[in-house]
C-alpha cells in the first residue's frame, strides 16, 4: 500500500499561526490543476505499491470546485494503480455550503478534515481566522446531511487568550457533535509567521508551555472519557477510525507527493518540490518535475523509524529494528532509552517502547536522544 498527496497551495488569507507554504493567488489556480494532473502522468512509475490514500491538503483544498477535484480524481485514476479506501480534503468550514458538499461527495471525496481551531471567536480572531465559532457548527451538521460519515476536525490549545474554563467548553462543544476524528495541536510560534513577529515586538503574549500543557492534559482526559483513542500525539479518534493516510507516514509507508513543496517518500529516498507556484507550473508544462532528491542512509532510515514510532500508541518496536538494522543497533537504542525508561518518561514492555503519560510532554528531546550518531553509518 502507498499513498498520495496533493498539495494545494491557495488561501484567501494567512492565519497568524501558519507557516504552511500557500499564496493568495486564486487566478492560478486552473493553470496549477492542470500542472497537477501533468505531474501524475510525469511520475507514474514513481511507486510500485497500488495507492491506497489519497489526501488533498493545504492551503485550502476546498476553494477547488468539485469539478478539479474530479479532474484530479481521475486523472489519478488513469495514471496510478489506485485502490483508494480512503480520500480525504481539507476543508475550512466558510468555505462549505450544502451544494459543495454533495458535490465533491459525489466525486469521491469520502472524509473531510476541517479546520476548525476554536468554536470560540474571540480565539479564531486572535488567530485571524476567517470563520466563526457559528460557522464551524453548522458546516458539521451540513456535511452529516451530505451524507459524510468520516469527519476530522482540528482544534489549537495553548492560546494565551484562552482559559482553560474555555477549552473544557471547546472540548465539550466538539464532542458533542459526535466526529470520527479530532487532531488537536499546541499553538506553536513559527519563525517568519505573523505571529512569531507579533511577539517578538510585544504586541502580543508568548505561548507558555505550562499552559500547554495543562490543555493536554484536559483533553486527553476527557476525549478518552467518551471513547476516543489517542492513537498518535496530537490525534484522536473513535475506534477504527484512524487517519488511514496519515498513518501511512508514521508507518514508513511510502508516498507520492504532487505540486508545489509537496514531498515524496519511495522508501529509499525523499524528494520535494519546489515551493513557487509559477515556477512549479512553468517547469511541469515543459516535462520537468522542479524538485530535489536526498537519498536516505541506513542511519537515515533508522532515525526517521524513531522519530515517528515514538510518537504514537504503537510504540517503537525493538525486534523491528533488530530485523531491519540489526541486533547492534537494538542494543545501542535500548541503551539510549533507559535513562527515560528509569525516570518513568518511557515504558518498555514486549520489546516495544512506549511513550508515558508524562513523556508525551517531552516528545522532541526524548526521540532526539534516541537517534543514532552518524559515526555508525557503513
Amino acid at each position: 500500500m502507498a499513498g498520495l498527496y496533493i498539495h494545494i497551495p491557495f488561501c484567501t488569507r494567512k492565519c497568524h499561526y501558519c507557516n504552511f507554504f500557500s499564496q493568495p493567488a486564486l487566478h492560478l489556480i486552473p493553470s496549477y490543476v492542470n500542472a497537477l494532473c501533468r505531474e501524475i502522468e510525469i511520475r507514474k512509475e514513481y511507486l510500485s505499491e497500488p495507492i491506497t490514500t489519497l489526501y488533498f491538503g493545504g492551503g485550502t483544498p476546498g476553494l477547488l470546485s468539485a469539478e478539479q477535484i474530479g479532474a484530479i480524481l481521475n486523472n489519478a485514476g488513469k495514471h496510478l494503480d489506485v485502490k483508494l479506501n480512503e480520500v480525504t480534503l481539507e476543508v475550512n468550514p466558510d468555505n462549505l455550503n450544502n451544494d459543495y458538499l454533495r458535490s465533491i461527495k459525489d466525486v469521491g471525496i469520502d472524509r473531510l478534515s476541517i479546520g476548525i481551531q476554536s468554536f470560540n471567536n474571540k480565539d479564531l480572531k486572535w488567530l485571524n481566522r476567517s470563520h466563526s465559532g457559528e460557522i464551524s457548527v453548522e458546516a458539521i451538521s451540513d456535511a452529516r446531511i451530505a451524507g459524510f460519515e468520516n469527519i476530522s476536525i482540528d482544534l489549537i490549545y495553548g492560546i494565551p487568550v484562552q482559559s482553560i474554563g474555555e477549552w473544557e467548553r471547546q472540548i465539550d462543544i466538539a464532542i458533542s457533535l459526535h466526529p470520527e476524528h479530532i487532531s488537536a495541536y499546541a499553538l506553536t510560534i513559527e519563525p517568519g509567521t505573523a505571529l512569531h513577529h507579533f511577539i517578538r515586538k510585544g504586541k502580543r503574549p508568548d505561548v507558555s508551555d505550562k499552559h500547554a500543557e495543562e490543555c493536554f492534559r484536559v483533553l486527553k482526559r476527557k476525549l478518552r472519557e467518551h471513547g476516543y483513542e489517542h492513537y498518535e500525539v496530537s490525534n484522536f479518534c473513535l475506534p477504527g477510525k484512524e487517519s488511514r493516510h496519515n498513518s501511512g507516514y508514521w508507518n514508513h509507508t511510502p508516498y507520492l507527493g504532487i505540486g508545489a513543496s509537496a514531498h515524496s517518500f519511495d522508501g529509499k529516498s525523499r524528494q520535494w518540490n519546489v515551493s513557487a507556484i509559477n515556477h512549479y507550473i512553468s517547469e511541469i508544462n515543459q516535462g520537468i518535475v522542479p524538485s530535489e532528491k536526498e537519498e536516505l542512509s541506513t542511519i537515515n532510515m533508522l532515525n526517521e523509524y524513531l522519530m515517528v514510532s515514538i510518537r504514537t500508541s504503537k510504540g517503537c518496536n525493538l525486534n523491528h529494528i533488530n530485523e531491519v538494522y540489526g541486533e547492534e543497533f537494538e542494543k545501542n537504542v535500548l541503551m539510549r532509552a533507559k535513562p527515560f525508561i528509569e525516570n518513568n518518561l518511557l515504558v518498555l514492555k514486549d520489546k516495544v517502547i512506549r511513550t508515558s503519560e508524562q513523556g508525551w510532554f517531552h516528545l522532541d528531546g526524548i526521540a532526539s536522544s534516541l537517534f543514532e550518531d552518524d559515526a555508525w553509518c557503513f
